[in-house]
């Protein structure tokens, strides 16, 4: 299996891309670069992109980038990403460079942002990104939205899809309005999405797989053009879902997300400097339902509430016309509560000390030592008023060379210092779920993560024609938070008992090789091959959850009004781990079997306001036996869609 994909990714791993000249990025550094000179390696999903693969969120949008991973979050709905073999809870996920909430209080849910209004997405690996401090030990993920263009515009978009015979209901529907409005002075944009999705039943007769649910997504930003760009960025996400299921008993549960934001910014220009200002907001509710009907009362309803504020400032100064410097404070403010209720006895599954105050500062001197020669040391302080103060380095080191008719080689080397303090799920958590058989505690004792990573990048492009690039990276990391089974807990209450333990050493490495060439006039081809290495030092065991071999290929093609996607992602078998696989047995080597999966979206443009798109997800209708607790792969089966966009 493992020669199969190294042959054909070394063939064929070669979307639709943009000229990395024209496409500016701000993430690796916090300041504005063009794509093809950021010393930071970076990786960009444009809209360009999102429009022909035509993804509705977040997660859909990311499937076809090398190196990522994104998977089914353990023991709730959504999705996450996982990046160098950092699992979601160690990927820092931004909008517009500012933190977002999640849905278990360490992971967001990608699957719940939708991608209406994104400009670019902008994606940092490893600890380089090492600027943006706690969380970011397998990178950020910076999700941008687009700025309103002059004068008043609207769109309207319809979609309808199926997953045929395994649709628990009448399938999907999609409804999402978006308008905009600028001048001078002043710009304004209101986006609404709507999605219901019906259910999936992967064998007739069984429970749900996917749940029921409707979710919507809204937002509204207005902006004010001055002396100073002011603006004011209110949000709101409702999901409801409804999940019916069979255990011996009829069972049903339901679970309800509200979660609201508020964005404030403030930029000021000046002659050689720049000031911005940021502020935020995010208050996310949820409400778990479960109930074994032949029962006179609910059996167990849970509701978590996660309060998250931050305010920051970067200022940028060029000084003597080889120095950027970038002087940057941060200071957030976290509160987590969650309590469970079960026949009328309600209890605290956090407690009152599931809070924290985190305070940072960094700065970062980015200096164009020589012609062809960048060099970015940078510092990070910051302190946490649970683990006290920690100094994160990292230090970039960027070397171009152009060569005749337009050849450029791009070398990039970047040593990065991770940290993470556990998180307040991993700290307090209780995770009572004794009517399955199992429950999850959390351990005040664990210590912060950290992690030293290194990355070497050899790029080789010509203009917009094609891009070759190799990828190398190291992690050593440190008191890696994971869930573990406690045999004598377990045997004590008669249930499988998990906690939160540190892993005294692991380290993930690997390599990247991506592809991306223009052909034909028509035709381009993106993709890659990711070799991952990720092992427990102490043990010698394989992490779990961590396929050795990856390949992602995408073949695009237009053709005046017609515009087609054919995307390939396939993984090699992963390890499971003994919670996953609900075993005994902690060092349990059950595997999760590989998979091909392909996607294919065929689109056509009738006018400048009215096009229409037809797309087949998982055209070979692979995914997760259900009837199998070792399978890791997704749920989603053969998905088909059909919708009209229109723009006036």
């Amino acid at each position: 299996m493992k020669i199969i994909l190294i042959c054909f990714s070394l063939i064929l791993s070669l979307n639709a891309f943009d000229d990395l000249g024209t496409i500016e990025v701000s993430t690796g550094t916090k300041t504005s670069k063009i794509l093809e000179n950021t010393p930071v390696k970076t990786e960009v999903v444009s809209s360009k992109d999102i429009k022909l693969s035509h993804a509705k969120n977040i997660s859909e949008a990311l499937e076809n980038v090398p190196g990522i991973m994104i998977k089914r979050t353990h023991g709730k709905q959504g999705l996450s990403v996982w990046m160098q073999g950092f699992d979601s809870d160690r990927v820092l996920v931004l909008l517009n460079g500012e933190a977002l909430t999640s849905s278990t209080g360490t992971t967001v849910d990608l699957s719940q942002i939708s991608t209406e209004d994104v400009a670019k997405i902008e994606i940092i690996k490893g600890a380089s990104s090492a600027l943006y401090g706690s969380g970011a030990l397998g990178g950020v993920i910076n999700i941008i939205t687009k700025k309103a263009k002059n004068g008043v515009h609207s769109s309207l978009g319809i979609e309808a899809g199926t997953a045929g015979n395994k649709s628990a209901n009448i399938g999907s529907s999609l409804l999402k309005i978006k308008t905009t409005s600028k001048n001078k002075n002043h710009a304004f944009d209101i986006n609404a999405v709507y999605v219901y999705d019906g259910g999936t039943k992967l064998k007739k007769g069984y429970s749900y797989d996917l749940p029921l649910s409707n979710r919507l997504n809204f937002n509204t930003k207005y902006t004010h053009f001055g002396t100073w760009e002011l603006s004011l960025a209110p949000s709101i996400y409702l999901e409801e879902t409804y999940e019916p299921f069979y255990s011996g008993l009829k069972e049903k549960k339901n679970e309800n997300d509200q979660k609201y934001r508020l964005d404030l910014n403030a930029l000021r220009q000046f002659s050689s400097s720049k000031l911005k200002i940021s502020t935020f907001w995010e208050h996310y509710d949820d409400t778990t339902k479960e109930d074994k009907l032949p029962t006179p009362f609910i059996d167990e309803l849970r509701k978590a509430h996660i309060d998250l504020a931050n305010a920051s400032l970067q200022y940028d100064l060029s000084i003597a016309q080889n120095h950027l410097l970038s002087l940057g404070s941060n200071i957030t403010f976290e509160k987590m509560k969650q309590t469970k209720t079960a026949q009328d006895i309600t209890i605290d599954e956090l407690g009152n000390n599931a809070k924290r105050i985190n305070a940072q500062v960094y700065l970062q001197d980015d200096w164009f030592a020589y012609k062809n020669l960048e060099i970015l040391p940078g510092l990070r302080y910051q302190y946490d008023d649970g683990f006290g103060s920690y100094v994160s380095p990292k230090l970039i080191f960027y070397f171009k060379k152009d060569f005749a008719k337009k050849h450029r080689l791009n070398v990039r080397l970047s040593f990065g210092n991770g940290y993470k303090v556990p998180s307040l799920k991993e700290r307090y958590f209780h995770f009572d779920h004794s009517i399955y058989g199992y429950e999850v505690l959390g351990n005040p004792d664990l210590k912060p993560e950290s992690s030293y990573s290194y990355n070497l990048s050899f790029e080789f492009l010509k203009n917009s024609d094609y891009t070759l690039a190799l990828n190398f990276y190291d992690n050593e990391i440190k008191d890696l938070i994971d869930t573990q089974k406690d045999p004598k807990k377990s045997a004590k209450a008669g249930l499988d008992i998990y906690t939160y333990q540190n892993i005294s050493k692991a380290f993930t490495r690997g390599f990247e090789l991506e592809l991306e060439k223009n052909f034909l006039r028509y035709f381009s081809v993106k993709g890659g091959y990711t070799y991952l290495y990720a092992k427990d030092k102490l043990t010698n065991e394989f992490l779990s959850s961590r396929p050795k071999n990856q390949i992602k290929l995408s073949l695009g093609a237009s053709y005046m009004h017609y515009h087609g996607l054919l995307s390939v992602n396939a993984q090699d078998k992963e390890y499971v781990s003994a919670q996953e696989a609900d075993s005994l047995d902690v060092k349990s080597r059950a595997t999760s079997p590989g998979f091909a999966n392909i996607d294919i979206s065929l689109s056509k443009d009738f006018s400048k306001q009215l096009s229409a798109y037809l797309k087949v997800e998982n055209l070979l209708d692979v995914h997760q036996n259900p009837e199998n607790e070792n399978d890791l792969r997704d749920k989603i089966p053969r998905y088909f869609s059909l919708g009209l966009n229109y723009r006036f």
